[in-house]
């Protein structure tokens, strides 16, 4: 079966909704105009894995334990040591670790699964292409998953994506808190709280994952930033920001330049300095050249007035010595170095 085509023209559900109803196995890989590369796996038509060139899985995996506060950052420092000394895949390390059992880790990389298949499925421009192929996949970290099982929820979350980052439009804005709501603001005490943000009565009750992103918004850290320190998605992430804009509990602080900007910057800047000190190093050959040139001057000037001076001095002997002569004696000048008079 071939697959291929662009997203404008055949939208990336229906090419997932073949896939589905035709069981194949195989990479859905998927790209657009703003250097975004994922891939898609397929298992007989169900998703078994979901890549974003990127994003490091290992790390987010690792970033979101801390802030659930399943293990410490101290630990995960630890763990991926470990991991780079031996040959082992984090979710392995995990459970051999003790610190998840194998049910927990497969929801959480189902959850990281889902939302990286919303991020591809919200593209709105790009290419596409299947390629059929036999996939494995560990049976230890997913349960292969159904299309039909995650594709309402994945849509409606799409859409409220969609409409969150016409109020956010850059990924790029840092926020501060106000600091006339500071106090307004409660972590719950509740676990089962499962609304990010509840109100009662003056005061607003923040759930865990609420709160997290709430404590890194501080005038400093972009979304972008909040996105990968807390590793809660960026659907989680901007919807917690949407209403906490609503709630008039923070505002924008400043927006700053996009990666590609801040790297032109970078380039232009760098590049100017190094225009700037080949000129100062022009220049300074060029003084050094000149000073030469000045001394070679100088130099040539002395001995010129040095010969001046000795052939001046000698014509005045000349002029000395013939004034003492007969007015018609007559006087032949060759050189102030050799006078020679005939007499008649």
């Amino acid at each position: 079966m071939s697959l291929k085509g662009d997203i404008k023209e055949f939208s990336l559900l229906d090419v997932l909704q073949i896939i589905s109803q035709n069981q194949k196995s195989g990479i859905l890989k998927v790209s657009s105009n703003e250097d975004f590369f994922g891939e898609i796996y397929f298992y007989d038509g169900k998703l078994v894995d979901v890549k974003i060139e990127s994003e490091d899985d290992t790390l987010k995996i690792g970033n979101y334990l801390v802030t659930k506060k399943i293990i410490t950052s101290d630990k995960l420092k630890e763990l991926l040591e470990k991991q780079k000394k031996f040959p082992l895949r984090f979710g392995k390390l995990l459970i051999e670790e003790g610190i998840l059992d194998k049910n927990k880790l497969k929801e959480i990389f189902k959850n990281f699964l889902i939302n990286k298949l919303e991020k591809i499925l919200s593209l709105e421009a790009g290419n596409y292409e299947f390629i059929n192929a036999s996939i494995d996949y560990n049976s230890d970290e997913i349960d292969p998953i159904s299309l039909d099982a995650i594709i309402l929820d994945a849509l409606k979350n799409i859409d409220e994506l969609r409409l969150f980052k016409k109020k956010i439009e850059n990924l790029n804005i840092i926020y501060k808190k106000k600091e006339d709501a500071i106090d307004s603001v409660i972590l719950s005490n509740d676990p089962k709280q499962f609304d990010l943000v509840v109100k009662k009565g003056s005061k607003l009750l923040l759930n865990n994952d609420a709160f997290t992103v709430y404590s890194l918004i501080n005038g400093h850290n972009t979304i972008n930033d909040i996105i990968k320190k807390t590793s809660l998605g960026d659907y989680l992430v901007l919807k917690v920001i949407f209403q906490l804009i609503n709630y008039g509990l923070i505002e924008s602080s400043v927006e700053v330049k996009s990666v590609k900007d801040k790297t032109f910057l970078l380039t232009i800047k760098k590049l100017g300095l190094i225009i700037l000190f080949v000129v100062i190093i022009y220049i300074f050959f060029l003084n050094l050249t000149n000073i030469k040139v000045i001394k070679n001057t100088i130099i040539f000037n002395q001995k010129i007035a040095k010969e001046m001076e000795k052939r001046n001095n000698g014509y005045k002997a000349f002029i000395d010595k013939i004034t003492t002569l007969e007015q018609d004696t007559p006087i032949i000048y060759h050189n102030p170095k050799e006078i020679m008079i005939k007499k008649k």
